[in-house]
């Protein structure tokens, strides 16, 4: 495979839009041609109301590209969850400053369950439920692994107590004027930026520029949880990271965004050393993220690096287990039908994410290619089958008759 030809003469912007791509010397010029035009083909049809994307080559080249009607300028977007990482980077450099201890209790400076640490805010251990610190615990501190907006909400409110300064100040002293971001826009609870940003900020830091190399190494440490209820090996959370493996790329280190405006991606190579971001503004039913990964595969060299997981639904009778599926990526979320005959379950395809649904005794299966992003499904004790998806742009919860092609929306709420 073709490597992607680079002058090692620092960061080289080469911007495209709508109305042409300009091409400098240091990509060839097939990348950047054959990346937009599968970006803008694969969010036709889409709620996508614009995208941009940036690629940061192992020398700091950086290749931009964005179409977004009424503006030449990439807009700054609030990038969502991709904020945790840089808030992981913040805990981390006051942990080597002395100013915040990983494996202190949380207690000591806001209102939090006993014995619940930075650590395990961190790496989503705390129990916190996700959106809303006052409902049960999801389980005992450091003994499950289960994904909580509110628990960053409260290493924010933390790194405040611990300093006597606000998050949003720490953030600009110590992540985002260091990493050169200095177009991102703080402000409480939000961090706008746009997709060179974000591909800038997962250069520097998971080449080691920001973190000592002893606090990058607790930040990718992804071994630990893996024994943990609801960890999982195909999508392995750290701290504020997430480990993946793309094949022909390798393994890769990133974080993803989602709002009720945009979604949003970062995502660095390290054996390649490549870093990329992607923003899709107006509630765009999917992240382009495919076309992204088939340019990178055919501009680089093949990985070396093993893949690290399948994700197969199994049977456990007796202690004795079963795979039910077996096929490479993920299958998940299953859900038996009441009368005991059929399985519901998430399939990922090369093509995209679709139920599926498995006839028990004979092992036949039907995908059901239903228009957006379909997740969770759960049957009615009627037979019929529940599930949410974002067809409408906003994610909520729908009821459909198997063989219909005309699901019943049951809920308004932006985000069920």
């Amino acid at each position: 495979m073709r490597r992607l030809l680079v002058v090692p003469t620092g960061l080289v912007i080469l911007a495209a839009c709508a109305a042409g791509l300009q091409v400098g010397s240091t990509v060839d010029a097939g990348f950047p041609e054959q990346l937009a035009a599968e970006l803008t083909e694969g969010l036709a049809g889409s709620w996508a109301e614009g995208f941009q994307v940036a690629v940061v080559l192992e020398d700091g080249s950086t290749w931009t590209y964005q179409e977004e009607p009424g503006s030449t300028d990439p807009h700054k977007t609030d990038i969502g969850s991709i904020g945790k990482t840089m808030e992981a980077a913040l805990v981390l450099q006051l942990g080597e400053d002395g100013a915040l201890d990983l494996d202190s209790d949380v207690d000591r400076w806001i209102e939090a369950p006993p014995g619940v640490t930075v650590r395990q805010l961190l790496q989503h251990t705390s129990g916190i439920a996700s959106d809303d610190r006052n409902l049960p615990p999801v389980c005992d501190p450091g003994t499950c692994q289960s994904y909580s907006n509110a628990g960053y909400e409260m290493l924010g409110e933390s790194v405040a107590g611990a300093t006597g300064e606000s998050n949003e100040e720490n953030l600009r002293v110590q992540v985002i004027e260091p990493a050169g971001l200095t177009e991102t826009i703080l402000e409480p609870e939000e961090v706008l930026a746009t997709a060179q940003q974000l591909a800038q900020f997962a250069h520097v830091l998971y080449r080691g520029e920001l973190l000592e190399p002893e606090s990058l190494d607790e930040m990718l440490g992804f071994e630990s949880v893996l024994d943990l209820p609801g960890s999982n090996e195909c999508e392995t959370m750290g701290l504020g990271t997430v480990r993946r493996h793309i094949d022909g790329l390798g393994e890769s280190w990133g974080h993803g965004g989602w709002t009720s405006v945009s979604r949003s991606w970062m995502e660095h190579f390290p054996e390649s050393g490549v870093s990329f971001a992607v923003i899709v503004n107006g509630g765009a039913d999917f992240l382009p993220l495919g076309p992204i990964y088939a340019a990178l595969d055919a501009y680089l060299p093949d990985s070396t690096t093993p893949e690290r997981c399948d994700h197969d639904v199994a049977e456990l009778v007796d202690a004795e287990e079963t795979l039910i599926t077996e096929r490479s990526g993920y299958d998940g979320q299953p859900a038996v039908s009441p009368n005991g005959t059929s399985l519901a379950m998430l399939s990922v395809f090369e093509d995209g994410i679709d139920i599926v649904l498995r006839e028990l005794s004979t092992g036949n299966e039907a995908r059901l290619e239903m228009e957006g992003w379909d997740v969770a499904p759960r049957w009615a004790p009627d037979g019929r089958l529940i599930y949410s998806s974002d067809i409408d742009g906003d994610r909520e919860v729908y009821v459909t008759e198997i063989g219909s092609e005309a699901p019943e929306r049951l809920t308004d709420n932006d985000g069920e």
